[in-house]
């Protein structure tokens, strides 16, 4: 039988990966490209990127119990992080491809095409594809 916490580490480890993939792309940017007005529901990529932090930092909060807000929400807090992250992050790629630096693929997480670069970059972080599937979780 399959452990449940598998697709939800998975799911994490894709979320994580594709901030990792995005973040690379923005510290390429000049500081006045990063912080230039875009169109989107936030005005810059710095602000769409700093919204997500803060609201991570909220959502993170809430499932360690502490005292942000956990009452607000349900056994479906970790799903609205996920989904939080996959809306304002694929805002902030639209608005990357608005500047010199290519907006990196966010939507390959196990591409074979992509296999020798996703082995680097999940080495960066600390993880194997391995790891993410037999459900140790790898270094995170």
């Amino acid at each position: 039988m399959m452990d449940v916490a598998i697709p939800y580490r998975a799911m994490a480890h894709n979320n994580a990966w594709a901030n990792h993939r995005l973040l690379a792309a923005c510290a390429r940017l000049a500081p006045n490209e990063f912080a230039a007005k875009r169109t989107g529901f936030f005005p810059s990529l710095r602000a769409t990127l700093n919204h997500i932090l803060v609201i991570d930092r909220f959502y993170v909060d809430a499932m360690e119990g502490s005292t942000l807000g956990p009452a607000a929400w349900t056994d479906r807090l970790l799903l609205h992080l996920f989904q939080h992250q996959v809306h304002h992050r694929g805002q902030a790629h639209a608005m990357l491809s608005g500047t010199s630096v290519r907006p990196p693929q966010l939507d390959e997480f196990f591409s074979v095409d992509e296999a020798p670069l996703r082995a680097a970059e999940f080495a960066a972080l600390g993880w194997t594809e391995a790891a993410i599937w037999n459900g140790s979780g790898g270094d995170d």
